[in-house]
């Protein structure tokens, strides 16, 4: 859809199962890619759901140091 729009792709293309596992590793997870962001946040949600695994999910520095702060 990127491309037929004449857009670059982003990360947030290729999330994976990769990404996903890595998630359930760290507290904090900062990416500046909307797409990006928004399928963390999906998959964040779901590992807190199912597992109580709770990781935040920033986009910028002000976020990053409240989370880092909680």
């Amino acid at each position: 859809m990127c491309l037929d729009k004449g857009e670059i792709p982003t990360g947030g293309l290729s999330f994976d199962c990769e990404h996903a596992a890595m998630l359930s590793t760290m507290d904090i997870f900062l990416t500046q890619d909307t797409r990006l962001l928004t399928l963390a946040k999906r998959a964040a949600k779901f590992l807190d759901e199912a597992a109580g695994w709770k990781v935040a999910i920033v986009a910028n520095e002000k976020q990053l140091e409240a989370a880092a702060k909680a």
